[in-house]
């Protein structure tokens, strides 16, 4: 697997004759022993986000995807653009075939017509994200809002337990703040550069899409009360230790009100 691996990577750095082959897949959160020992020298670069509008985030992409799920005949229009999106990310007509078999879930997705060009892997269910340690246990027994939580906190946890455990010192781990990479840009990409070892290009910035500079902190309009409420026990001690939250006010000093309850996954 390892040998494997290791030359599946190489082939596609020769093909695309570049000096650096990133994967920024969340799941690799979850996978850091795993990846470490198949590429001992790797560079780990941790974009780290306040967990509120992480959840956010989630909660959008799944609800984006059981939408497409319930929309009927009408929904292919949108499944065959993600599929197309998916598909011309690829550069290759062999990594674009893996794609499309991962994209519908292999021979289960082809089973079930209604849920074609929709992976199905959380228990039946349409779903995304990483699944964490003991994800059977839970889905279905809480809200989708307290279940994408659960993922932020576990992937955010394991990657800094693991991180520790494996010894990854400045030379293999950079942390970058989204916040700040939004603020900053510049100097963020700067920092990003230097810790890969190569120069950043003139105008690269440039080069780029815009930026939402102000894409953060949107949980505060976006959360009712109840939902801050559910959130809150899960999110809170992470967010206070890594510096987003000061006090538990945030989720504490809000009045619920008695109608608007979460929905929770079927």
């Amino acid at each position: 697997m390892t040998r494997y691996l290791q030359e599946e990577f190489q082939r596609f750095q020769r093909t695309m004759r570049c000096a650096f082959v990133v994967d920024k897949s969340p799941h690799n959160s979850l996978k850091l022993p795993f990846l470490n020992a198949i590429f001992p020298d790797a560079r780990v670069i941790h974009l780290l986000r306040d967990g509120r509008d992480a959840v956010l985030s989630i909660r959008r992409e799944w609800q984006r995807r059981q939408a497409l799920a319930s929309g009927g005949v009408g929904a292919w229009p949108a499944k065959l653009a993600a599929l197309r999106s998916s598909l011309r990310r690829q550069p290759r007509w062999r990594y674009r075939w893996r794609a499309f078999w991962f994209f519908i879930g292999g021979p289960l997705g082809l089973l079930l017509h209604d849920r074609w060009l929709l992976p199905v892997r959380w228990q039946g269910q349409i779903g995304w994200g990483p699944r964490f340690p003991g994800w059977q246990d839970v889905i279905g027994k809480v809200s989708l809002l307290e279940f994408c939580a659960l993922q932020w906190r576990s992937c955010v946890e394991t990657i800094l337990r693991d991180s520790e455990q494996l010894r990854l010192g400045p030379e293999r781990l950079l942390t970058v703040r989204y916040e700040e990479f939004l603020q900053h840009p510049d100097q963020v990409l700067k920092r990003i550069f230097a810790f890969i070892g190569v120069d950043m290009p003139a105008g690269f910035l440039d080069q780029l899409p815009p930026l939402k500079r102000h894409n953060f902190g949107k949980w505060q309009d976006a959360f009712t009360p109840e939902e801050k409420a559910l959130i809150g026990p899960i999110l809170h001690p992470l967010l206070e230790e890594l510096g987003y939250a000061r006090s538990d006010s945030w989720y504490r000093d809000h009045k619920p009100k008695e109608a608007n309850t979460p929905g929770r996954l079927a």
